[in-house]
């Protein structure tokens, strides 16, 4: 018996509006203007069928993260404990 395995590019799931340049086969790309997910063939992207309601639920959850960490970078925390 042969298992093959393949490496795959560090980057692997492209999220945008537009089609990603870069066609190497087996890439996803979930196009954020039409939720939809597409796997490359080495020439274009090709349409998955499945529910990315996920998927969009975690990019949500990530950009918000995103958010509240930098907000929270960027202030300074009330020192209560000098008021009492």
């Amino acid at each position: 018996m042969t298992i093959e395995t393949t490496t795959l590019n560090p980057q692997v799931i492209f999220v945008s509006a537009t089609t990603p340049s870069d066609t190497t086969e087996g890439k996803m790309w979930y196009n954020t203007s039409d939720n939809s997910l597409y796997v490359s063939n080495g020439t274009n992207y090709i349409t998955m069928s499945t529910d990315l309601t996920s998927i969009q639920t975690l990019i949500q959850e990530n950009a918000l993260n995103i958010l509240v960490n930098s907000a929270g970078a960027s202030t300074t925390l009330n020192d209560w404990t000098r008021w009492f």
